[in-house]
């Protein structure tokens, strides 16, 4: 998708990079309403669209969220498409639910001490 860099602005470029977004993970959407683009940008894979935000933005989510007035909209749409393992751990009267990316050894996990 070397055309999506060849749209984005300096600015742009410059915030994919600092996020770590790909290039190949943003879907041209300009145009389209939310209904329309998010299904398409599903199918090539693209967690990521340009688009108009209502701040003059142009980069959300394939959900219509803009990631530059909310950056933590990145973690969220990663957490969707990625893999990752789910774990509860309780002690006591604490319980904690949370995910670990799937690049860990399950093993080390399993060995940790309360």
């Amino acid at each position: 998708m070397d055309s999506i860099l060849s749209i984005l602005t300096k600015e742009e470029g410059e915030f994919i990079k600092h996020h770590g977004i790909s290039p190949s993970d943003i879907f041209d959407a300009r145009g389209m309403t939310v209904k329309e683009y998010h299904d398409k940008a599903k199918a090539h894979g693209c967690p990521f669209v340009i688009n108009s935000c209502q701040y003059g933005h142009r980069l959300k989510t394939r959900n219509g969220h803009c990631i530059v007035c909310n950056p933590e909209r990145i973690s969220f749409q990663r957490r969707v498409i990625d893999k990752g393992v789910i774990y509860i751990a309780y002690s006591g009267n604490y319980t904690k639910v949370g995910m670990i990316e799937n690049n860990i050894n399950m093993k080390d996990v399993a060995s940790r001490k309360v």
